[in-house]
Parts: C-alpha cells; structure tokens; sequence
C-alpha cells in the first residue's frame, strides 16, 4: 500500500520535477504484488528509471552517509507483504537511524539481533499496537522516534500500549498526527527535529 504515494509521484505531470535516479524495491525473491506495485514499475520503466531491488546484507555509502540493508532477508516468505518492507540502517557520523517501513510481526522481531543501538527509529507500521516490541526497544534505545500516522485515523494508530512502550522505554516521540510533516537534520553531532509546530535540538 505504501507505493501508491511514489506511484502517484512519477504519473503525474508535476512529477517530472522530480530527478529520481534510481528506484530500489525490496528484492522478494520472485514473489508476486499486487496491481500499484506492479504499476508503479511500469511507471518507473516509462520514465526510463533503472529499478534495483534490496536484500538483507546489501549496502551503500557516499561520504560519511551509509545505509545498510536489513530486511527483507533472502530466501524470506510471508502472506503479508508488509514484512517485506525495505528496512534500513543509516549512519551518518555519530548519527544513526533504523528506518522500518511497514514491518511487522517475526521480521521486526529478527532486528533485534542485526541493529544496535540508534538515535532515531521510525516506528513501524504507523504505531500499531502489534509493534515495535519491548525487546527491540530495548535493543535499539532510541532517543528519538517518529510515527507516520493521519490525524483521526480509522484504525486508531498510534496504540496507546505503543505509546507506553515508548515512554517507558524513555524515547522522545513525534508524530505526523499532531506535529504535521516533521523533518530530521543533523551534522553527524547535533540533531534538530522540526514540524510545523515545534523545533527541538538534541
């Protein structure tokens, strides 16, 4: 469900704004998706963008940037396509930041033995109650961490069992909901979150 944004983003006209020099998927090992998925590689394929797919163990670095892929592992298969969501390692200096995508279940799970402590996590799955578990918590100890949520949204995300595991687990949370679109800026050192209602510094 979450292509349907960039979909959308490459078919329309104001898209062509937009330099996008590469589209990276999750490599599913020839598992089918569904019609947006498949769409939105025609998309990419119209508009002569090469698409590489990502594994687990696979990574990339440009300067001080680096991205380690962490999901979906090889060999992997699930009835739910959200636990083939691309997750990422960045680490930029002493910056570093797990971004979950959609993961659930057994596959958010097995971060736990492949990440390390972060500064930011991007809460998985809009902040669902069957997410982000105490004991990968516990693994990562974010000082930060961001939801993606609509506001008064039908499901009710983010839980509030969520939101006490990550006051218990004493992690600054941000949310989409309440702050609007937030953005993370950071020299390697120092970190400045940002909505359209707050900035903070760390």
């Amino acid at each position: 469900d979450h292509c349907n944004g960039v979909l959308q983003l490459l078919k329309h006209p104001e898209g062509k704004r937009i330099r996008v020099g590469r589209l990276y998927l999750p490599d599913t090992g020839g598992q089918l998706y569904n019609d947006n998925y498949e769409a939105l590689r025609a998309a990419a394929k119209e508009r002569g963008i090469p698409v590489s797919f990502l594994k687990q163990g696979l990574s990339m670095e440009q300067g001080k940037l680096k991205l380690k892929v962490l999901n979906p592992a090889e060999g992997y298969t699930s009835e739910n396509l959200n636990d083939y969501s691309v997750v990422l390692n960045l680490t930029y200096g002493a910056f570093s930041a797990l971004l979950t995508g959609d993961v659930t279940g057994e596959a958010e799970e097995s971060l736990c033995s492949v990440c390390g402590p972060v500064t930011l996590l991007k809460v998985a799955h809009h902040g669902s109650d069957h997410s982000t578990p105490e004991a990968l918590l516990q693994a990562l100890r974010p000082k930060l961490s961001m939801i993606s949520v609509g506001r008064r949204n039908r499901y009710g995300h983010p839980g509030k069992e969520l939101l006490d595991r990550l006051r218990k687990a004493g992690t600054s949370v941000f949310r989409t909901d309440e702050g609007g679109a937030l953005s993370l800026r950071t020299d390697g050192e120092r970190v400045r979150v940002s909505s359209f209602l707050s900035e903070r510094s760390d």
